[in-house]
């Protein structure tokens, strides 16, 4: 399988940049190097009130401005505002609807300038409890809730909230709910300067299983290929197993125990399994593992033909999906070809996400035309052996790739976000709802989106959809990267008040803030959001 254009652009942009540095957002200076454009001169301090929602009124102190009074025009966030008062120090303006926080454009002409920030009030903001601090130093591809209570954070990151400075933590760290370090959480390493971790499942017994593309965790460099174990302190987890012992061994066991029996023992990693190419998602259910990625090839360790040095391998061809029993050992009665030992055909494309339902049927989402040779459109759904269920209703699916695909078990309803236009025959650009059934929801109907595409969706139990994406308006209004939508599709009119959202979203959880509000985690790549740098992970509160 090899990942959409599409897709690889979006993993270049998250994950290109690791090591630029994220500054809070800066506007222009309208008064730098002479005289103010147009004699026009706004006071530098914060406009009173400082923030305020929509209909209040606020004011600017500006000098100059008076003779433009019937031709300049504010936009907040591109909405134009209505000019109550224009006097020789002061304009007075009154906050439009969806407007978004951060700088008044001032236009006269052909001329732009830019009043202080204004923060429009409304009921979505940045959660400042949330304890990350920095944050981490390079994209978070998952966070992934644990038993104890707490997130673990993967992808291509080496620090956290500054933790990871003299000894590196390399894609793999444990937060409290709350955000912050949990420093009892070792990391040995993890996977190396040149490994990435994508997901992770917790097993029942505590255990967590971690794929990507990595070749060693900690001091082991060898025997692992883009899955393995570790247990809930970090450390690989490891078995001790017999192995065929070399003439060296013998002889330095003939030296000590005369002609006793030589045994010899090897410490491994106790999951035996990994595979040639990636590894993306990684789900459990019923004492089963599943994996989906970019891989082709599964393959094992025999130790009873292995000595120490040298390990004797059984290889399989096992494309994009595969499932296997909690130690790694490949389960054959799940979409595989007992005759010719191989796995079944599978995609004809590329697997661009995927999902797992209550029950442990995988959704795969991407760019596909058929699975085992049935005709589909993007999106499948299986049963328990691995084969397509014809029962999921999904049609001739969508005319374009989807990127991702998320479920809210509250709602019982998917969101799929990609370059489509339609989905089943019907209409949906670039964004959908489905029921459980694979059918849309002809309830929620989007609106198009211009600057850019939709990237990452999803649904709140409350039925409030995250959106974000590069986009720059949807409909007439203008959102820069994150809005938040009704579940009819039309923009919620007391949440979309937060200024430009700078990043690319690779994961999003759900939770409450402190005070016990909604609220969202969100981590990718993202530099900034309303004003403010975020070190790839935030919390979003829907304040009641």
């Amino acid at each position: 399988m090899q990942l959409s254009k599409y897709f690889i652009l979006v993993l270049l942009v998250a994950m290109g940049f690791l090591a630029c540095k994220e500054t809070e957002t800066v506007y222009p200076d309208p008064y730098a190097g002479g005289l103010p454009p147009l004699g026009i001169a706004f006071d530098r301090g914060q406009p009173t009130p400082a923030e305020g929602g929509t209909g209040d009124i606020v004011t600017f102190k500006v000098t100059g401005l008076l003779p433009y009074k019937d031709s300049v025009e504010f936009y907040m966030g591109d909405q134009l505002a209505e000019v109550t008062n224009i006097g020789e120090n002061s304009v007075s303006l009154k906050v439009p609807p969806f407007a978004s926080s951060g700088a008044v454009t001032v236009k006269i002409g052909d001329e732009l300038l830019y009043t202080p920030v204004f923060t429009v009030k409304g009921k979505l903001k940045i959660d400042r409890t949330f304890l990350a601090g920095r944050g981490a130093n390079g994209a978070i591809s998952s966070i992934v809730p644990t038993s104890n209570n707490r997130y673990l954070l993967v992808g291509a990151f080496t620090q956290y909230n500054a933790a990871g400075v003299s000894n590196p933590l390399y894609g793999i760290t444990m937060t409290e709910t709350n955000g912050a370090y949990v420093s009892a959480f070792g990391v040995d390493s993890a996977v190396g300067a040149t490994g990435i971790i994508r997901h992770a499942a917790q097993l029942p017994n505590g255990k967590i299983l971690i794929g990507g593309s990595f070749s060693r965790y900690g001091s082991h460099t060898s025997l692992i290929s883009g899955i393995t174990a570790i247990n809930q302190q970090g450390y690989l987890d490891t078995m001790i197993v017999n192995v065929i012992p070399t003439e060296d061994d013998i002889d330095a066991a003939g030296e000590h125990e005369g002609n006793a029996e030589v045994v010899t023992v090897d410490t491994v990693p106790a999951f035996n399994a990994g595979f040639t190419g990636s590894i993306n998602r990684i789900y459990y259910h019923d004492e089963k593992v599943y994996v989906v990625g970019n891989f082709y090839v599964y393959q094992q360790v025999y130790y009873p033909n292995s000595t120490r040095y040298t390990k004797v391998s059984d290889y399989r061809q096992v494309s994009n999906i595969a499932r296997m029993d909690i130690n790694g050992n490949l389960d054959s009665t799940f979409h595989y070809d007992l005759a010719e030992h191989k796995g079944k055909q599978g995609v004809i494309g590329n697997i661009g996400s995927s999902y797992m339902t209550e029950n442990g049927q995988l959704i795969l989402v991407g760019r596909f035309t058929s699975y085992d040779g049935t005709p589909t459109g993007n999106i499948v759904r299986l049963d328990e052996n691995g084969d397509m269920d014809p029962t999921f209703m999904a049609g001739t699916g969508t005319n374009g790739v989807i990127n991702s695909i998320t479920y809210n078990a509250t709602t019982k309803k998917y969101v799929i976000t990609g370059l489509f236009d339609t989905y089943n025959g019907q209409p949906r650009k670039n964004m959908a709802v489905l029921n459980e059934d694979g059918s849309l929801d002809a309830n929620f109907i989007p609106q198009a989106v211009t600057g850019g595409v939709i990237v990452y969706a999803k649904q709140m139990s409350n039925g409030y959809i995250i959106t974000t994406g590069t986009f720059q308006k949807y409909g007439d209004v203008t959102r820069y990267g994150l809005m938040v939508l009704n579940p009819d599709g039309t923009l919620s009119a007391d949440h979309n008040n937060t200024g430009k959202f700078n990043g690319i979203v690779t994961d999003m959880v759900e939770t409450v803030s402190a005070e016990g509000d909604p609220a969202m985690i969100l981590v990718g790549f993202i530099q900034s959001f309303d004003n403010s740098a975020v070190g790839n992970i935030v919390r979003l509160v829907f304040e009641r």
